[in-house]
């Protein structure tokens, strides 16, 4: 890729990439967070059967509130603009309300403990790469939010694979990261 405007790379700073990376990560926030309403919805769908519909409801009413909540975060930051000397501030806030979603992903795990292994094998390591994905598309611009979404919302699923058939479920859980 070839910089085409006259700005000459040694003009450009960290500083100014990392800002602009933070802005594309506000910008782009609606479209993931769009993306994750949908797969809490199928992730209901797919343990309707075998977890509790009481807790199953529990845990898509925090997921929809707190996906709300970050709609709302975002819109007010993207409406306000983010300064180049706020950027560190945002990327810190965006990888806390990250955190907390990783959290909340993390706790569903406790609805594939409830499944047989050999299921558990099957649907566990597709879950777990769902939320990697999803990870890698909604906070590449930010490794912090990157961590903080995906540390917390996986290792529940790997020990749910541990859980079932210890080491061999653990060489499918690294395989599956």
């Amino acid at each position: 890729m070839t910089l085409t405007s006259s700005v000459s790379m040694s003009e450009i700073s960290r500083s100014r990439v990392d800002h602009e990376m933070v802005r594309e990560l506000y910008r782009t926030a609606p479209i993931s967070l769009t993306s994750s309403l949908i797969a809490a919805s199928l992730l209901v769908y797919v343990f309707w059967i075998t977890a509790s519909p009481a807790g199953l409801f529990v845990w898509f009413a925090i997921t929809i509130i707190w996906t709300l909540f970050r709609f709302g975060l975002v819109r007010v930051v993207v409406a306000q603009g983010i300064r180049e000397d706020q950027t560190r501030q945002r990327d810190l806030v965006f990888a806390l309300i990250s955190g907390v979603a990783g959290v909340i992903w993390g706790g569903s795990a406790l609805f594939a403990a409830s499944l047989d292994a050999g299921t558990a094998r099957i649907l566990v390591p597709c879950v777990i790469a769902a939320l990697s994905v999803s990870a890698i598309a909604g906070y590449a611009r930010s490794l912090p939010s990157f961590a903080a979404f995906l540390i917390p919302s996986l290792l529940p699923y790997v020990a749910v694979l541990v859980w079932h058939d210890g080491v061999t479920e653990l060489v499918i859980a690294a395989a599956a990261i």
